[in-house]
């Protein structure tokens, strides 16, 4: 299942993120100051990947939406963690 893209609200109680993929990328490059979330991103897909939900129970955020080709959407909202 094809990733379309991510996104986040409120990553630590600040940040929002769009991330777009495009149809024929195979890569993207994450860059921003230390602290902005990069890692905690990877983390993010890392964590759904291997259903291990425990990873958000800690974590500071409002929702995570996840929006396959297929038209699939997958929402991790921090209400319900």
């Amino acid at each position: 299942m094809k990733l379309n893209s991510i996104k986040i609200d409120g990553l630590f109680g600040m940040f929002n993120y769009n991330l777009q993929f495009g149809e024929d990328s195979h890569y993207m490059i994450l860059t921003s100051p230390n602290g902005y979330g990069k890692t905690t991103i990877l983390n993010i897909v890392n964590s759904l990947a291997k259903t291990d939900l425990y990873y958000f129970y800690w974590l500071n955020f409002r929702t995570i939406i996840l929006s396959f080709a297929d038209g699939a959407k997958l929402v991790v909202d921090s209400e319900d963690v």
